[in-house]
């Protein structure tokens, strides 16, 4: 039996949300968001995710801080949801140890093309 993936997304509003969800529901993936940073830890633990969506506006602790924690304690693969396009904060979140960038506004064929290589990427390093 295989196992569902498993997306969370933290700080994202709701339009890009309800993109997430409808465009990884036609996966047959499950997906869960949350508003802050602190909510997105505790799901970590809960919910245990193969893929995180952090916007770059997320708040308590911020995306990038997030995103070390993440790629220090957990196996999940880390997106970055931004609309910056500076050369320093996109180093900023590399450094950080994020696995891929998705601009803002979304567009739902990049998110499908990049959602589908990080669920590859996942299956391979598993």
């Amino acid at each position: 039996m295989t196992t569902a993936i498993r997306i969370l997304a933290a700080g994202c509003t709701d339009t890009d949300s309800a993109l997430l969800r409808d465009t990884i529901s036609e996966r047959g993936w499950d997906f869960r968001s949350v508003d802050n940073g602190a909510n997105c830890l505790n799901q970590l633990q809960k919910y245990q995710p193969h893929l995180v969506l952090l916007d770059t506006e997320l708040v308590g602790p911020d995306a990038y801080e997030l995103c070390r924690q993440i790629k220090d304690d957990h196996t999940a693969l880390v997106m970055l949801v931004t609309s910056l396009r500076d050369h320093s904060e996109i180093a900023r979140g590399a450094e950080a140890g994020t696995d891929d960038f998705l601009s803002k506004p979304i567009a739902g064929t990049d998110l499908r093309s990049r959602l589908v290589n990080l669920v590859a990427l996942h299956d391979t390093l598993r």
